[in-house]
């Protein structure tokens, strides 16, 4: 996808889908506002390089890709453009509960 002449910047995210379970969807930032990719246009020119399967089922353009501190992608931010704040991913994950601690005095003796 990132090599269509019309793609400056691109990403893929899954959004949930009642009938497939997830799909697809390419968030794009345009290379020119006057010339932008449509969804068709993209998975025609992706068809001969991804299985049917992974074709982009939407598209969202965006003016840019949001970015952590580091420049990197910032996958939590896209998951919430795409699906919007109520499905997002929760920023921390939740922690499995710690084992009871272990009272010394009751452990077995040999």
């Amino acid at each position: 996808l990132a090599d269509h002449p019309g793609v400056a910047h691109v990403a893929v995210v899954a959004r949930p889908d009642e009938v497939m379970g997830e799909i697809g969807v390419a968030v794009v930032v345009p290379r020119r506002a006057a010339d932008m990719p449509t969804l068709e246009s993209l998975r025609e020119h992706a068809r001969a390089r991804l299985a049917a399967y992974k074709l982009p089922e939407a598209i969202v353009l965006t003016d840019d890709l949001p970015r952590t501190a580091m420049e990197k992608v910032d996958r939590r931010a896209l998951h919430t453009l795409v699906t919007g704040p109520a499905t997002a991913a929760p920023a921390t994950a939740t922690a499995a509960p710690a084992p009871a601690p272990v009272d010394p005095s009751s452990a077995r003796r040999r």
